[in-house]
């Protein structure tokens, strides 16, 4: 298959859309083809013809056949293709490619095609006037990277919106933590139910012991009794003896029990701690609060400076992936913010001059295999302007076809009410 350039050289096309009838045969391939008439004549239909033959389906519009007829047709011819494109009323569709030279038909036509197209219709203007973003993404097209751009530009936002979240918890923590005083770290936490306890013990055991001394008391009192019994009753000194040995063993057997520990002291110190206790605790609380606050602010400046390097790192793939770009016309760039810049101005503030010479050199980069392109606000233009388009256009080795509502240029093909049917070849305006 052939990988030469390819221009149109003959157009037809008849009942599509506005067209009734409309044959077009160039004798140059290179140059403006303006296309003239008034507004709702069949001038847009002309291109819209173009690019349904060329681009299929995805192109077709709801209605594109004439109002009225039943069926219609386009056939373009370039230097190495005849392309025909037929629709039925109902939706159906027909395509044809053959050989110009031997009329071989192609198995697969619109794979033909597709190899031959990439932004069929492109218009330089148009395309100079788009917004920022819209400009940039089918500049990519035309000239793409290596870096998927969006998806860049999404990780950068995912990481942006990540780290502001983190330093708006960085800025909660610093603020919380503020000028607090941390404690020693030697103190711990004290348990107050073991000191409870250990006063509850001690109560027992004071307890016991006054048990014990009233004990003592009481048979002291009766040894007391006991040696008065024996004074007076010499009759029971037998038994008041056996009492007395036995009294005075169990005496001292309680005696063995009481030890001298002063448990009033103990329980006095012991209820100090407890009532300092809480005031401890709640110093270690905050303590271990503040900490955990701490360390979470630690962990996530670490987290931010991560999302910076991060968020670095994707800058600078995007940056160098934006500086390899090699765009077709010296001085054209996508800045970081993503605008489409011409010698350091918006493609949009540019001159007409330079938007037409940087239009028509994109137009040549996005079909290097087909070379037209389209200007549907040629009116727009002044003669001078169509003059440097004709001028590019034969630089870049291009076809650019031009919607004009007036041109008294013996070359223009003028389109009235879906015809022109012209007598002669048309030669694209090279002046």
């Amino acid at each position: 298959m052939s990988t030469k350039p390819q221009h149109i050289l003959a157009l037809s096309a008849e009942n599509v859309k506005r067209i009734s009838v409309v044959k077009i045969d160039l004798k140059n391939p290179t140059g403006n083809v303006v296309l003239t008439g008034a507004n709702g004549q069949g001038k847009s239909s002309v291109l819209e013809a173009i690019i349904m033959a060329l681009r299929g389906k995805e192109a077709f519009i709801e209605k594109p056949i004439r109002e009225g007829a039943d069926r219609g047709s386009v056939v373009l011819t370039t230097e190495d293709f005849v392309v025909k494109r037929r629709f039925q009323a109902g939706g159906g569709n027909f395509l044809e490619v053959t050989n110009r030279e031997d009329a071989a038909i192609h198995r697969r036509p619109q794979e033909i095609l597709d190899a031959m197209i990439n932004t069929i219709g492109f218009d330089p203007i148009e395309f100079a006037q788009m917004e920022s973003k819209e400009q940039a993404k089918l500049l990519l097209k035309i000239c793409p990277t290596e870096l998927d751009l969006e998806q860049n530009k999404a990780a950068q936002n995912e990481v942006q919106i990540r780290r502001r979240d983190i330093n708006r918890d960085i800025e909660r923590l610093e603020a919380k933590i503020g000028t607090f005083q941390y404690i020693g770290p030697e103190e711990q936490l004290v348990s107050i139910a073991a000191l409870t306890k250990e006063i509850s013990d001690v109560r027992m055991q004071q307890d016991a012991q006054s048990k014990a001394e009233n004990s003592i008391k009481v048979a002291e009192q009766k040894l007391a009794s006991t040696n008065n019994t024996i004074q007076t009753l010499e009759a029971q000194l037998v038994d008041a003896k056996n009492r007395k040995a036995e009294i005075e063993k169990f005496i001292e057997s309680n005696r063995a029990k009481i030890d001298k520990t002063d448990h009033s002291a103990k329980i006095k110190e012991l209820s100090e701690s407890l009532a300092a206790a809480e005031e401890t605790n709640e110093r270690v609380r905050k303590y271990k609060a503040q900490m955990e606050n701490v360390t979470a602010l630690s962990e996530l400046k670490a987290k931010a400076e991560r999302d910076t390097n991060e968020l670095k790192a994707l800058i600078q793939k995007r940056e160098a992936a934006l500086k390899s770009i090699k765009f077709p016309v010296e001085g054209l760039v996508i800045n970081d913010q993503g605008v489409v810049n011409f010698n350091g101005n918006p493609l949009s503030q540019c001159s007409t001059a330079e938007q037409i010479r940087v239009g028509v050199a994109l137009a040549a980069a996005s079909n290097p295999r087909l070379k037209v392109a389209f200007i549907k606000h040629g009116s727009l233009l002044d003669s001078n302007s169509i003059k440097l388009v004709a001028e590019i256009a034969q630089k870049y080795d291009m076809q650019v076809w031009i919607e004009r509502v007036e041109d008294n240029s013996p070359e223009a093909i003028h389109i009235v009410d879906g015809t022109n049917l012209p007598s002669e070849p048309q030669e694209p305006n090279a002046q």
